[in-house]
């Protein structure tokens, strides 16, 4: 018998057999490590774990329930706050929507270039590398309204 009969999918790839278990919960199952922590931004919200959310987490959430945030510290974490429209507030969940969903970036890599204050720059390198064409609208939005990602004076 195979690994995937005695197991069920990973909870994440759906690829592999899930060989671990989450301790949290015991029910979510995953085939490494990678894609257990990966899982874990949104899974932290149906463990039943005592852990409070990160502010990353709950913008994960947001935009698996394609929602725009009313916590505060999502907004203030993120930029949202310094929005002056609601088209602004719009365009800049749509980049992180963007770069979570279909670059396919980690959430938890945004908020480690958050908290070490180049958020922007990391974003700025992954539009410049990107055909024109592929860059949609978000990201060259984003580009000419850095003072959103980076509150600092000019």
């Amino acid at each position: 018998m195979s690994d995937s009969e005695y197991y069920p999918e990973c909870g994440m790839c759906f690829e592999a057999p899930g060989k671990q278990v989450c301790s949290g919960c015991h029910k979510a199952r995953y085939c490494s490590r990678s894609c257990q922590e990966r899982a874990w931004e949104i899974h932290i919200f149906k463990c039943n774990t005592t852990r409070k959310p990160k502010s990353y987490q709950l913008l994960v959430r947001d935009i698996a329930e394609d929602c725009i945030s009313t916590n505060r510290k999502v907004l203030r974490d993120w930029g949202f706050d310094r929005c002056k429209t609601e088209r602004e507030i719009t365009y800049l969940f749509n980049v992180y929507v963007g770069t979570y969903k279909i670059l396919d970036i980690p959430m938890k890599t945004l908020d480690q270039w958050r908290r070490s204050g180049v958020l922007f720059e990391e974003l700025k390198k992954i539009h410049d590398g990107m055909p024109e064409e592929a860059r949609g609208a978000y990201l060259p939005w984003l580009m000419k309204n850095k003072h959103i990602l980076d509150p600092s004076p000019p």
